[in-house]
């Protein structure tokens, strides 16, 4: 009898078990699809004006769009350097 309750709940447990692997993949596969089909290696260097060199990671300028936020984001900031920039 001992025996058929452990056979029991070892069942039990492998069913709770494949449902939390069944819930993981469905977790995975959701991320995936948020993720970047590509990851791009590397840097760009932007010169600006007063020859300032800025490394962009190539990730933060795959479109024209990105590179625009990422030139607004350099000259965001409130150092000296930046003023005289813009």
């Amino acid at each position: 009898m001992q025996a058929q309750n452990d056979v029991h709940e070892v069942s039990v447990q492998q069913k709770d078990i494949l449902a939390e692997l069944q819930a993981l993949r469905r977790s995975v596969r959701q991320l995936e699809t948020q993720l970047p089909k590509t990851i791009t290696r590397g840097c760009m260097t932007l010169v600006d004006a007063t020859g300032c060199k800025h490394q962009i990671q190539m990730d933060h300028c795959t479109s024209y769009q990105q590179l625009n936020m990422m030139v607004s984001v350099l000259f965001q900031c409130n150092s000296k350097e930046a003023r005289i920039q813009r």
